[in-house]
């Protein structure tokens, strides 16, 4: 029995040892999770018309069931004078209506004079200085409550507003003296979920919660916001703005209005401009020949219930995406959509049946400049340094002023080794620049391969195999004059080279080294350093194909080593790494390692001499 005990409990600690115990759960002391600190800094804009009830929001919060880790600080100003007033968050029962959170004494940090001027930029930066310095904590979080107008401003205070760009310089002033981000921003006010706001504070944040539709004057439920953070706070800033959102969202289902709410990534923000740049560079080319047919995309647009010329970001560029425009500008809209869906960390909306509006609200939205006095405030932005406004104009008022008649270009293909190697765009030369995008259809569809530029009327496409989208066009002063689209079935060589590799010594040189590809299966050569394989593209394999590489035993047919590799016109060496033996069918998870074998080595030694004490009767 002894022996069994033994060899029972070293198989115990063998199986053990090749567990895998996670890295958290019950290693992490509980403790720790209520080390995390809030300090959630409330903006509360409340000497505007129409009035908002800011005594209820309180009321709210303050019923709240609030972690002792959690300091809620509030400036509020509302209707009058000298009735400004920064207050630190006190528990109440939910049903009394009076607000018994005490009063803080700011010592003229944030008001010198008694009333607080809302619109002023200074004022935000200073409360915010100042609440982050008393209550110092792990994470940082601002509200901005009150009333909202996407990029003409926000916090009316009487005939002050604060302007977007004020904005942006409170945040970056209070950041940088407090050495630290804002870990979010959280926008209770109606439609600042917009490109322009939460471009100018990027910088300044991590997370934004904001809405590109009108806000209800009961905001957001403040109560559930805190109980939510009380519940779980070592939850991330982006999971608590996801239940703000879940909250708000699911609250409106018995209201009269639609709403919509989103959280976004500001670190994903830059990218997300630096395409729509990209793609508004593109078609201010084509303004006067696809003027008319970009117009109509943004039109059909789903707009904010707040301004008409806010356009939902993802719904205008899936527009964009099958409108009839050049492929290239299809293409860019569908980059841009992919560094949206980045950006959106979660946005839902609730479409109420009483309103008559559309509901293709996906985030975001973007407005659409115009030539216009009223819109000359838009040059103040960050945002504005981007071409954007400059296509928004240009497809407004440009139309197309071109019919697209000019010649089309002709279109030669040169034969090389029995293959149609090249092909030559010739244009007219009546024009100062000449361009093409080259696209080609691959296995995950049609995607750019490249751009070629020149002075020059002729354009000249090589090296490149299978079934090409060529989109060119020619013009003057970077506006196009003329544009054509070439469909071009081309081939090119291309080599495919093999190294092997082994971990136990030089691998085996009797071996057989495959490409197997969709169109059938390929020797390759043994060239002395290595195996090559000239493919022909598209006949042997497509640009895009997958290409799984097979080393096999020339004497065995057993399959010694394998890898894959994607068809490219400049394909990097690929390394095999060869096993000596055909494999034996056991995965790795099953192999034990070295401490478990010594605890075995160990046991069997025991079980060994115990033997031979029983046999010596000992």
């Amino acid at each position: 029995m002894r022996i069994a005990s033994i060899v029972c409990v070293a198989m115990t600690v063998a199986l053990i040892s090749i567990i895998p115990l996670p890295a958290d759960s019950s290693l992490v002391d509980d403790s720790l999770i209520d080390d995390i600190s809030w300090t959630v800094v409330v903006y509360m804009a409340a000497d505007a018309y129409p009035e908002l009830p800011w005594e209820d929001d309180v009321n709210e919060m303050e019923g709240a069931s609030l972690h002792d880790q959690i300091n809620v600080i509030i400036l509020v100003d509302p209707l009058g004078d000298n009735n400004s007033v920064i207050l630190e968050l006190a528990e109440d029962e939910p049903w009394n209506g009076a607000i018994v959170s005490p009063i803080l004494a700011d010592d003229g940090t944030v008001m010198p004079t008694g009333e607080a001027d809302m619109a002023s930029p200074t004022v935000l930066s200073n409360f915010i200085i100042y609440a982050s310095n008393a209550f110092p904590s792990d994470r940082l979080v601002l509200v901005i409550w009150g009333h909202g107008g996407g990029w003409f401003g926000i916090c009316p205070d009487g005939s002050s507003v604060m302007s977007i760009a004020d904005l942006g310089d409170a945040l970056h002033q209070a950041t940088g003296e407090l050495g630290r981000r804002l870990d979010m921003i959280i926008t209770d006010t109606c439609v600042e979920g917009v490109m322009e706001t939460m471009f100018e504070v990027r910088d300044c944040a991590d997370i934004y919660v904001g809405s590109e539709k009108l806000v209800p004057a009961t905001g957001f439920r403040y109560d559930h916001a805190l109980d939510s953070l009380t519940d779980d706070p070592a939850q991330t800033p982006a999971e608590w703005g996801m239940s703000i959102v879940d909250d708000y969202v699911s609250s409106s289902f018995f209201s009269d209005g639609s709403v919509e709410l989103g959280v976004f990534d500001l670190n994903e923000i830059e990218l997300l401009v630096q395409r729509m740049d990209r793609f508004s560079r593109q078609a201010v080319i084509y303004d006067s020949l696809y003027g008319n047919d970009l117009l109509s995309a943004i039109l059909s647009a789903q707009s904010s219930d707040y301004d008409g010329w806010y356009k939902d970001i993802g719904d205008l560029f899936s527009r964009i995406q099958q409108a009839p425009l050049p492929i290239e500008l299809r293409a860019l809209a569908s980059e841009v959509l992919r560094a949206y869906d980045d950006f959106v960390m979660c946005s839902q909306s609730h479409s109420s049946m009483l309103d008559e509006s559309e509901a293709n609200f996906t985030g975001a939205a973007v407005y659409i400049p115009a030539d216009d006095v009223l819109d000359y405030g838009y040059n103040d932005l960050d945002f504005s340094m981007t071409n954007w406004d400059e296509m928004c104009i240009a497809a407004l008022y440009t139309g197309d002023v071109q019919d697209n008649d000019a010649p089309s270009p002709s279109v030669d293909y040169v034969e090389t080794d029995g293959m149609l190697s090249t092909a030559i765009i010739e244009w007219d030369g009546v024009f100062e620049y000449y361009e093409a995008w080259v696209f080609i259809n691959t296995t995950n569809g049609l995607e750019m391969w490249d751009i070629i530029g020149s002075e020059e009327p002729s354009i000249v496409i090589n090296s490149l195999g299978g079934e090409l989208t060529i989109s060119t066009w020619a013009g003057s002063q970077m506006h196009a004059e003329a544009h054509y689209t070439v469909l071009a079935l081309m081939q090119c060589t291309i080599t495919l080279n093999v190294v092997l590799a082994s971990m136990n010594g030089p691998p085996p040189s009797e071996v057989d080294v495959v490409a197997i590809t969709e169109k059938g299966e390929f020797d390759l050569t043994n060239t002395g350093d290595g195996y090559a394989l000239e493919m022909i593209v598209p006949d042997d394999a497509s640009i895009g194909d997958l290409i799984t590489i097979e080393v096999r035993d020339r004497m065995t047919g057993a399959l010694i080593g394998s890898n894959k590799t994607l068809v490219g016109t400049n394909r990097p060496v690929t390394e095999v790494l060869v096993w000596s033996a055909p494999s034996t069918g056991l995965g790795m998870q099953f192999y034990l390692p070295a401490g478990a074998l010594v605890v075995i080595a160990i046991t069997l030694m025991m079980v060994a001499a115990s033997s031979r004490r029983k046999k010596n009767g000992l």
